[in-house]
């Protein structure tokens, strides 16, 4: 697995979860029948850049959703080495088959 940063599926990844946070953070600030006057718009914004901050860091231990998905295009490779490597030792067991199934003449 390439758990480089310079994967640019990871910094999407990254971005997104971070732009998410930075939402929720703001938004958790943020409650419902005050006067848009009444906000500290100041602290607001810093805790909002610092869970973004947060979250880009935590996304450095691991993004679940890229490994997700590196890990899905492992195994498919694999399965079609899988498959390769079946149809190579059937055609090693039964070199007359010939596409032949269960015995039936063409």
């Amino acid at each position: 697995m390439d758990r480089s940063i310079l994967n640019k599926k990871w910094w999407e990844a990254a971005l997104v979860r971070c732009i998410r946070t930075i939402a929720q953070a703001a938004l958790s600030m943020i409650t419902v029948g005050a006067v848009l006057s009444d906000y500290n718009w100041t602290m607001i914004g810093s805790a909002a850049v610092v869970a973004g901050i947060y979250s880009l860091l935590t996304s450095l231990a691991g993004l679940p959703e890229v490994e997700m998905e590196e890990k899905i295009e492992d195994n498919e490779s694999c399965y079609v080495r899988m498959a390769q490597e079946a149809n190579g030792l059937r055609e090693e067991l039964y070199p007359e088959d010939d596409g032949k199934e269960n015995g039936e003449d063409a």
